[in-house]
């Protein structure tokens, strides 16, 4: 087996933002790979073999020095083009998309409730979800009942605002929907009394009537 041994003469090969240089391998008295860090700060600045090369090393054939030393900086090669590979950010769900829609299904609190409604003029509940959706490109079904079937369900515990949440109401199943504005909120095209609202999920009506909730975007 071999180790590790510092020679300033050497190239040093960039790993993970951590420079493996002035290293050379030589025979090593024990049956174990060791790895001695680079404490010379005149060498690319100090430094440490990171650990991520250890699965790496594993792999070296014990054959001659020079070949050992090429398989090395080829490895490490390796483990830098893995670091390397492009990061994709995971866009927050309270982005625009989420705000656009709570802040459009709000401006229209007061509006009249008119079943069967899809329109400023009156809305019914899913015709409600459906415009304000609709404004924001996103295309839903009609009714309560297929909304409900459609989209991703999502705990009541993992709400997001833009979520739509469902309640038995009238009649059996998801005869009544709203949108989640947050903070345990939600808004919605209540009855006909009332009109558009907001209504919290802790309401004692809606919290013994609630059901589920779905996602679409």
């Amino acid at each position: 087996m071999y180790q590790f041994t510092k020679r300033p003469w050497l190239a040093g090969v960039a790993l993970s933002g951590i420079f493996l240089a002035g290293s050379v391998l030589t025979p090593a008295a024990s049956q174990a790979m060791i790895i001695h860090p680079i404490t010379n700060p005149a060498i690319l600045g100090a430094g440490y073999v990171a650990p991520n090369i250890f699965p790496l090393l594993s792999t070296v054939m014990t054959t001659s020095v020079e070949t050992k030393h090429t398989q090395l900086i080829k490895l490490a090669q390796v483990a830098i083009s893995r670091t390397n590979q492009p990061v994709i950010k995971q866009v927050s769900r309270e982005g625009s998309t989420a705000s656009t829609i709570v802040e459009h299904a709000l401006s229209f609190v007061g509006a009249p409730y008119v079943f069967g409604g899809t329109t400023k003029k009156g809305f019914d509940c899913s015709g409600f979800s459906q415009y304000v959706f609709a404004e924001s490109d996103i295309s839903i079904p009609r009714t309560s009942y297929v909304q409900f079937a459609s989209g991703v369900a999502v705990s009541k515990n993992n709400l997001l605002p833009g979520d739509l949440v469902f309640f038995t109401t009238y009649a059996k199943g998801a005869s009544h929907v709203g949108i989640y504005v947050g903070g345990g909120r939600f808004v919605h095209a209540d009855n006909p009394h009332v009109g558009v609202t907001v209504t919290s999920l802790s309401n004692s009506y809606y919290s013994s009537h609630y059901l589920g909730a779905r996602r679409y975007f």
